[in-house]
């Protein structure tokens, strides 16, 4: 994929892939729900997990509205790349 493929939420690098946080870069013009999802995507990152239950609630949480915008997709490609490169796995509830 060539770099105009690439979202700005991760960088190669030679030794591994690096993703940022979300809430690293200012939200505009996102509302509410793209500040929790946020919370819920960056929760995920740090944890290095997403359980199917809080995956279900971020797809929830994103479609509230009915429109995924700009920051959502975003978020949400995101943290599809790094569950697709095992950065961030889902796991069955406890």
């Amino acid at each position: 994929m060539g770099s105009a493929g690439r979202g700005r939420g991760f960088h190669k690098t030679s030794s591994n892939t690096t993703f940022a946080m979300p809430g690293d870069e200012i939200m505009n013009g996102s509302g509410q729900n793209g500040r929790e999802l946020t919370v819920l995507i960056a929760r995920a990152m740090k944890d290095g997990k997403v359980t199917n239950k809080e995956f279900d609630e971020i797809m929830a949480l994103a479609n509230a509205d009915e429109v995924i915008d700009v920051q959502e997709r975003r978020l949400l490609s995101q943290l599809e790349q790094m569950i697709e490169s095992d950065a961030v796995v889902r796991v069955s509830e406890d």
